[in-house]
């Protein structure tokens, strides 16, 4: 099982740089290429085990939050 979520780490992690890659045409690029670099770190650090888990929990609480709120407002926007 662990190897499995390393290789899941390790995936994610370069999915996540093509994410920021593609985000320099976006409106607000920096925001968007800064969230996913952290999010890109935060998975090579989870697949080489040097994360710590409170990390991992801080960081996916604020995305989380993050996300609730842009789905909030585009369901304002929606209405």
């Amino acid at each position: 099982m662990k190897i499995v979520l390393k290789v899941l780490g390790i995936i994610f992690g370069v999915l996540f740089i093509f994410g920021a890659i593609v985000q320099y045409n976006d409106p607000d690029p920096i925001l968007w290429i800064i969230i996913y670099t952290i999010a890109s770190i935060a998975s090579f650090g989870y697949a080489a085990n040097k994360t710590p888990k409170m990390v991992l929990l801080v960081l996916g609480t604020l995305f989380l939050i993050g996300f609730l709120s842009a789905t909030q407002k585009l369901l304002k926007v929606l209405k």
